[in-house]
C-alpha cells in the first residue's frame, strides 16, 4: 500500500481507539519478536494502554504499546514500573503511533541513568517504513487505514477517486485479504479453502480467453506467492481450488484455463 495512506492513519488514529493499534503492533512485532504473552501492570486498573508485553523467550525484555500524545511522560512511568516491579526487565521497547524520532534522544538517556533500562523507541516512522516489508504487515495497514482513513475520504467527497496500480507484493496481499472476506459468503468453506480461491484468481487475474494458463503455470504463480512453501504441499491445494472454481469463476479448454470473467486492478 501507499505508506502516505498509512502515514494518514497512524495520524488520525483516536487515543480511543487503543484496541486498533494493539492489533497492528501485534502483526508488525510478530517478525521481530515472535510469541508476545500479556503482562498486567503493577500501576493499578488504568485499562490496556498500562499493559506490558514480554517476548516468551526473553524476559528481560518489556514492550509497551501507546498512543499517548504525551509519550514523555508516558515512558517515564513505564520505566518506574519495570524498576519497581520488574526489577529483571534490561530492556523497554515503547510502541507507538506518535512521532518520536530524535527527540526522544535525552529521554533515552535519563531512563537509562535513572533506571538502568535501555529504551528502544519504535515510533511512526518505524511503522511506516516497514509497510511493505511483508504481506501480513500490508493487510494490517490496510485495515487501519479503511477503518481511519476511508471514513475521512468519504466524508470529503475523495472515496471515488481511482486506486494505483498494485505491486507484486500488495497483489498478494490484497487478494489474499479479498479471499478472506469472501468467507461471509461462503461460511461452508474452511479458511484454507477460501485463501486458495484468492490466490488462484490472483494467478489468472492477466489471463482471458485468449491468454491462457497451463495447471502447471497456476501452481508456480501461487507457489511465488507463498514463499518457501513446498510444492507437495501447495499444489495439491492449488488444483482443489481450481477444479472449484471451474464451476463458476474460471473457463478450462485444451488443457489450460483463464479467468471467466477478467478483472483489472
Amino acid at each position: 500500500m501507499k505508506p502516505e495512506r498509512f502515514l494518514l492513519a497512524l495520524e488520525r488514529l483516536p487515543s480511543e481507539d487503543w484496541a486498533k493499534f494493539e492489533h497492528l503492533a501485534s502483526t508488525f512485532l510478530a517478525v521481530e519478536y515472535g510469541a508476545l504473552r500479556t503482562v498486567a501492570s503493577q500501576s493499578g486498573d488504568r485499562g490496556r494502554d498500562a499493559y506490558l508485553f514480554v517476548p516468551e523467550d526473553d524476559p528481560a525484555v518489556k514492550l509497551q504499546y501507546s498512543v499517548a500524545a504525551d509519550w514523555r511522560a508516558k515512558i517515564l512511568a513505564t520505566a518506574k514500573t519495570l524498576n519497581e516491579h520488574f526489577p529483571e526487565t534490561k530492556i523497554l521497547v515503547y510502541v507507538t503511533n506518535q512521532p518520536i524520532g530524535a527527540s526522544g534522544d535525552a529521554l533515552r538517556d535519563e531512563v537509562r541513568k535513572t533506571y538502568k533500562l535501555f529504551l528502544n523507541v519504535l515510533d511512526r516512522s518505524w511503522f511506516v517504513e516497514r509497510v511493505n516489508s511483508s504481506a501480513e504487515r500490508e493487510v494490517a495497514a490496510e485495515d487501519l487505514a479503511r477503518e481511519v482513513v476511508d471514513p475521512l475520504l468519504r466524508e470529503r467527497g475523495l472515496s471515488g477517486a481511482q486506486p494505483a496500480a498494485l505491486d507484486s507484493l500488495e497483489q498478494q496481499a490484497a487478494f489474499v485479504y479479498l479471499g478472506l472476506q469472501f468467507e461471509d459468503d461462503s461460511r461452508e468453506k474452511g479458511l484454507t479453502k477460501v485463501a486458495f480461491e484468492a490466490l488462484v484468481r490472483a494467478a489468472l487475474r492477466e489471463t482471458d480467453s485468449e491468454r491462457r494458463m497451463t495447471r502447471a503455470d497456476v501452481q508456480e504463480a501461487v507457489r511465488k506467492m507463498l514463499t518457501g512453501a513446498r510444492s507437495e504441499e501447495v499444489d495439491p491445494l492449488t488444483d482443489a481450488a481450481l477444479r472449484r472454481l471451474t464451476k463458476s469463476q474460471i473457463r478450462t479448454g485444451g488443457g489450460r484455463t483463464s479467468s471467466a470473467s477478467r478483472t483489472r486492478s
